[in-house]
């Protein structure tokens, strides 16, 4: 098991850094795209003008190292009393080595909600590993006509203690 990276910090992206984090996002994606018969998804079809539109309209993160180098990126957004994260993607170089983990936990400490919602296909069994460790549940499924199948998760937040979901 690789050892955690030390002196990972996560900050607000600044808009300077959209290409490089979108550079990574696709880098990212990549295995996964090939796990699904290379099929266009919308991690690497995803255009600059969509990054920089979240970018004003979202919360971007980043993860870096000591360095300065971005080593991986989320977005949130607030809907209602939910906040939705997506785009989690770590550079294949620093996968393994907590910066998802940091960066999911970033984002629900940045954009505190009493949801946290989001989504992977439900082989990806190192996304599903992740969020079911951060302690997401699913709560949804998607069969898509590829004969893909996608988990909508979602993480309750603490409240005086308890992670009961309310219905």
């Amino acid at each position: 098991m690789t050892q955690p990276q030390q002196g990972i910090a996560v900050l607000k992206a600044e808009e300077k850094d959209l290409p490089r984090i979108l550079e990574i996002q696709r880098e990212a994606f990549m295995e996964e795209a090939r796990l699904v018969g290379n099929m266009p998804i919308s991690p690497i079809t995803e255009p600059l003008s969509e990054v920089e539109r979240d970018f004003r309209e979202a919360l971007i993160l980043k993860a870096v190292d000591a360095t300065g180098n971005i080593l991986g990126s989320v977005r949130g957004r607030r809907k209602g009393d939910t906040t939705m994260v997506s785009k989690l993607s770590v550079s294949p170089e620093a996968q393994g080595r907590g910066v998802g983990a940091k960066l999911l936990s970033a984002i629900e400490i940045s954009l505190p909600a009493q949801f946290y919602e989001l989504h992977t296909r439900k082989q990806n069994h190192k996304s599903m590993g992740l969020y079911l460790k951060s302690r997401y549940a699913i709560f949804k499924e998607d069969i898509m006509e590829q004969g893909l199948t996608f988990a909508h998760l979602r993480k309750v937040a603490k409240d005086n203690g308890s992670t009961a979901e309310k219905t």
